[in-house]
């Protein structure tokens, strides 16, 4: 009987301690802030929306006219065109201390490497070997 009444009065205690830590209410009517309507829109009209507004009748509005668009005559661009100088496609003259040993079926010249490779000219230069 002892131990049941411990039970519930503890069990009580931890009910009414946890109530406790629970959140707080965070929102402050205090502190709202509330929009007020100038009972005007932006283009100078009554809001209708506002009970003080509905009978009014619109007065003085300006008028906005639309603005036509300017139109232009159309401008015709003609590029300008520079001459294109055409150069024969050439192998580079390359100073190599390497033998000529002739030059394949697109006109390049083979040369021969002093270990034997045999490799061309590429256009930028640089030398290709021919794999055999």
């Amino acid at each position: 009987m002892k131990n049941k009444l411990k039970v519930l009065l503890l069990s009580g205690l931890l009910l009414g301690g946890l109530h406790s830590f629970a959140q707080k209410d965070t929102k402050d009517t205090k502190n709202k802030v509330s929009h007020k309507s100038t009972g005007v829109n932006k283009d100078g009209t009554p809001d209708k929306r506002l009970k003080e507004n509905k009978g009014k009748e619109v007065k003085n509005v300006p008028v906005v006219t639309p603005v036509k668009p300017v139109t232009t005559k159309p401008v015709t661009v003609t590029p300008k065109t520079t001459p294109v100088k055409v150069t024969p496609a050439v192998t580079p003259k390359v100073q190599t201390a390497d033998k000529v040993i002739g030059t394949d079926s697109k006109g390049r010249q083979i040369f021969q490497g002093p270990r034997g490779g045999k490799y061309y000219v590429n256009p930028k230069g640089n030398k290709e070997y021919i794999k055999e």
